[in-house]
């Protein structure tokens, strides 16, 4: 598996654990918080994605971008900087476990949420 797909996949499980949603100041949102909490693990292409859409972040929707910059806390990890074997692990946590790993509160962080255009709605 290359290092981009392994990082899209970790991605996702932060949507799943912040609550962001995935429309563009949803990305932004998850990007600035994955920022902050820190890109150890990615390389530089990845990298420059999530520097990249954090910006467009602070474009399209700002004082949301930088409520996540805050909310992401001080001092706590995201799941890149676990190992991409530990991948079927993290799938098999809940939620609520996957947000105690990472210090979300129980509820998730996000306030508002917006899919994507293709998204599937229920």
């Amino acid at each position: 598996m290359s290092a981009r797909v392994a990082a899209a996949r970790i991605h996702d499980l932060h949507h799943v654990a912040t609550g962001f949603g995935t429309d563009f100041a949803g990305e932004g949102e998850i990007s600035a918080w994955e920022l902050r909490r820190g890109l150890r693990g990615l390389g530089l292409y990845v990298g420059a994605i999530v520097i990249s859409v954090a910006a467009l972040g602070l474009f399209v929707a700002p004082r949301r971008t930088l409520r996540a910059w805050i909310a992401s806390g001080e001092g706590h990890h995201n799941l890149f900087a676990r190992e991409i074997a530990d991948y079927d692990g993290m799938l098999n946590m809940n939620i609520a476990q996957l947000r105690e790993q990472l210090h979300i509160p129980s509820g998730g962080i996000a306030t508002e949420r917006g899919l994507h255009a293709a998204a599937p709605r229920r």
